[in-house]
């Protein structure tokens, strides 16, 4: 396995169990803990697939799965730049043909290793395929990677021994004893079963495409390939202490398998699921960033013979790694043979947000017939159900104020019912009436330099004329659909690395007040982390029906720490040039990400640097920085670099055409909103805490519409808790100057 562990994002969490009808895992209870009666609910299922799974699981060998993992270790070395990697392949076709199969086939690809010498091999994955019956065109994959490395020796051409037993003989033995149990068994499911035997994993941080896994996802992808999910095995012999737990991850909305692992631990394992939250590197990761999901299986004791000589069959546990491939055989045949949940659910306000637009994807299983959807407005009791075969639906006539809990279930013709796939909705009253609403999304610029006071007057003024109000969502969190709905437009600004989580807590949000008809204007740095938490540093697709993808009109995105940004060079009528302030820099500018758009978007800036490709090989000069959709349902225009570091007098000029001439807001050059204070005061309206910025001392009072003083006291880290006072308009003074706000 290679490992990663600063570009990992995973955190240890409690154990996700599910009460009642609503499969999305947000109780978290009874970490580590086994067999809770009705924790799963039943899934119905074109046959009985349990007496087979149960067959199957009984004739998983240890001993053979030993004899598989000694044959793997004959070979001295699996190292994936050995002279002997390709007969290593062929030994692994063979002996899937073995048990039967004839479709077997090397997945040849070329892989340029860059790590301690420059070397160009052909790799390749050895794919084995069990085709469905009747929904063939669905694949569900299990599979690991075969190569092996050992610490300090691969700095050389060549490398004697390097055994990787349990990394990762063991996972592609149990690839290969699932196969063998389901030939023998003569199995067959609905939907198509692959095996795979990955190369080239160990140096998966070159060109992602250029790994055994990323190579197969990303072709799947742009072949659009109909992949259920994956599961990947990786170091899955080590145990000691704890030979029945064993760490399931579960990757950032990818619930679907998750929950099928989970009730394939509860009805067919012995082991005790240890769940780790987060994005975790391995073949499963690339599965994960070509929008297919998967999941991945790793031993609970980690390995101390890891990437080391000792890894050898001998210090392996193969009963333990036999229970592993039970568990991952039982959950791959459960979901080749399920009814599919639907796929990227989407519950957002429409009409002004008082309606509720229900979306997802159209499922490509052969089976499904349509969809039931019902709603309610106690989790899990349903007021009304509808039934469509398209893949939307509008309720209206919604209490604006009221929580609806809206779930989809996909159904076959003969009424076979997949899981529930469920959100939740409050529909408000947005007026779109107070003109531009300027949200600071981070603490001050690069490092917290310069304060973020300074930033915040930057924005103010280049908005110079607009009717505009500030929103520091950087100490809020996030911005609700409440304040979002009450402004025609907004323009959201990261400057900085410090208290960047709202954007992301906010794209519900977000993505509610622009299918209402809003307009969001997003200027930021490292577009891929600010949207998705990611810091992969190459072209990454963002997922289908994600936020940059359907509403930001981005369909991928490119970063490095080296390309130095210096302004751009606009190609779409309207916008003129943006150069670097270089007085507002500690040196060149960098982290400048590029954006890709999807069709119906535009390009209107590409980035300029005084390095081309020849004096900078990894310069991003001449790409993408700038996508404008110009929508006749919503406006969003995203820029993958801060305004706040480019020439004052340029970003007034573009601001000014874009919102008066793109987004309709009337500029009048008169600040007849404008005041001496810089007070501002958030959320607006507020209902427990109100956040207090730019006071100046440390005493404040609140009076009441009427002039009457209704609170005073000392502000205490810029909070003030208003919960105690009546809904209603206050003004907030302090010696700085006033402010109002609206109490609920």
């Amino acid at each position: 396995m290679a490992k990663n562990y600063g570009m990992k994002n995973i955190f240890i969490c409690l154990l996700f169990l599910f009460s009642g009808l609503y499969l999305i895992a947000q109780n978290h209870t009874a970490f580590l803990k086994k067999n809770s009666p009705g924790v799963y609910p039943e899934v119905q299922r074109s046959f009985n697939v349990d007496s087979v799974i149960q067959a199957c699981l009984a004739d998983i060998s240890a001993d053979t799965i030993r004899k598989y993992m000694l044959e793997l270790q004959s070979f001295n070395t699996r190292y994936q730049l050995e002279p002997n990697h390709k007969s290593i392949a062929v030994f692994l076709q063979e002996k899937f043909m073995s048990f039967g199969y004839t479709d077997v086939v090397l997945d040849s690809f070329i892989n340029v290793s860059g790590y301690f010498y420059i070397d160009t091999t052909w790799q390749y994955n050895v794919v084995a395929t069990r085709n469905g019956t009747t929904n063939a065109q669905t694949q569900y994959i299990t599979g690991a990677h075969y190569d092996s490395f050992i610490w300090d020796l691969q700095t050389q051409a060549t490398s004697p021994w390097v055994p990787g037993a349990d990394d990762n003989a063991s996972g592609t033995a149990a690839t290969l004893e699932i196969a063998r149990v389901l030939a023998l068994h003569n199995v067959a499911v609905p939907s198509t079963l692959k095996f795979i035997c990955f190369a080239a994993e160990e140096y998966m941080t070159d060109d992602p495409a250029q790994c055994g896994s990323g190579n197969y996802a990303s072709k799947a992808r742009m072949n659009n390939d109909d992949i259920g999910f994956y599961i990947n095995m990786d170091m899955i012999s080590n145990a000691t202490t704890n030979d029945s737990t064993v760490i399931v991850y579960h990757y950032p909305q990818n619930d679907y398998v998750f929950n099928v692992m989970m009730a394939a631990c509860d009805s067919f394992s012995t082991m005790t699921p240890y769940i780790i939250e987060g994005d975790m590197m391995g073949d499963s990761h690339k599965f994960w960033l070509n929008g297919f999901e998967s999941t991945f299986l790793e031993e609970y004791d980690f390995s101390t013979n890891y990437h080391e000589q000792s890894d050898s069959v001998g210090n392996c546990n193969v009963f333990y790694c036999a229970d592993v491939a039970r568990l991952s055989c039982a959950a791959l045949l459960m979901g080749a043979c399920e009814i599919r949940p639907v796929a990227g659910l989407r519950v957002v306000t429409v009409n002004a947000c008082h309606d509720a637009l229900v979306s997802w994807s159209a499922s490509r299983d052969s089976l499904v017939g349509f969809y039931r959807i019902d709603i309610g407005t106690v989790p899990g009791v349903t007021d009304s159900s509808v039934v469509t075969v398209d893949s939307f639906y509008v309720f209206t006539g919604l209490t604006v104020g009221t929580e609806y809990f809206i779930s989809v279930t996909a159904v076959s013709n003969s009424g076979l019912e997949s899981e529930m796939v469920a959100d939740s909705i409050v529909p408000v009253n947005c007026t779109f009436d107070e003109g531009i609403l300027i949200v600071d999304g981070s603490n001050g610029g690069i490092s917290g330099s310069p304060s973020d006071q300074v930033v915040d007057q930057f924005y103010n003024d280049v908005l110079f004329g607009f009717q505009r109000q500030e929103y520091a969502a950087d100490s809020a969190g996030m911005i609700d659909l409440n304040t979002l709905g009450r402004y025609s437009s907004v323009l959201w600004h990261i400057n900085g690395l410090n208290s960047v989580v709202a954007l992301m807590n906010s794209e519900k949000a977000l993505m509610q007040y622009l299918s209402s008809g809003g307009q969001l204007f997003l200027t930021f740095f490292m577009p891929l982390f600010m949207l998705e938490g990611d810091n992969t540093q190459d072209i990454v697709l963002f997922k289908n029906r994600s936020f940059a993808r359907d509403f930001l009109k981005i369909e991928s995105s490119d970063f490095n720490l080296i390309s130095v940004f210096s302004g751009t060079v606009p190609v779409f009528p309207g916008f003129d040039s943006l150069r670097c302030d270089t007085s507002k820099t500690p040196g060149p500018l960098k982290k400048i990400g590029t954006l890709n758009p999807i069709i119906d978007a535009e390009v209107i800036y590409l980035y300029d640097s005084p390095y081309d490709s020849t004096q900078m090989p990894l310069t991003l000069k001449n790409t993408n920085v700038g996508v404008l959709y110009d929508g006749s349902d919503f406006k969003t225009l995203t820029l993958g670099f801060p305004l706040y570091y480019m020439n004052k007098d340029e970003v007034q000029s573009m601001l000014r055409y874009v919102f008066e001439n793109i987004f309709g807001e009337v500029y009048t050059g008169i600040e007849e909103n404008a005041t001496a204070s810089n007070l501002q005061c958030y959320p607006n309206p507020v209902k427990d805490v109100l956040y207090v910025k730019g006071a100046q001392g440390n005493t404040f009072t609140i009076v009441d519409a009427s002039g009457r003083q209704v609170m005073d006291g000392k502000l205490t880290g810029d909070i003030i808790d208003v919960h105690l006072l009546s809904s209603g308009v206050y003004c907030l003074k302090t010696e700085s100057g006033s402010a109002m706000f609206i109490k609920e």
